[in-house]
């Protein structure tokens, strides 16, 4: 449980996270869409996705390349390699 001193922390830490979402991750909850069924349909492990989202992975050009067809061109392969440049 935590202390309410780290109350504050935890919620700006939450929102920060929010506000620092990766142009992939952007456009798979603008749709609506879940880990899974992104990762199903693109023929990739949901934790390697999610991996991706945050940066912490960086994919091959191959599914960097299916992640950009996969959302009509609405993220880059840039944005899916670097994805530390774009979040905002």
């Amino acid at each position: 449980m935590k202390s309410p001193a780290e109350e504050p922390q935890a919620e700006a830490n939450a929102e920060a996270s929010q506000q620092k979402d990766s142009p992939l991750k952007k456009a798979r909850l603008k749709r609506e869409l879940t880990l899974q069924k992104v990762s199903n349909d693109v023929g990739t492990d949901t934790g390697n996705l999610s991996r991706i989202e945050r940066g912490i992975q960086v994919p091959s050009k191959e599914l960097a390349e299916t992640l950009v067809k996969y959302f009509d061109n609405e993220v880059t392969e840039t944005q899916i390699i670097y994805p530390e440049r774009f979040a905002a």
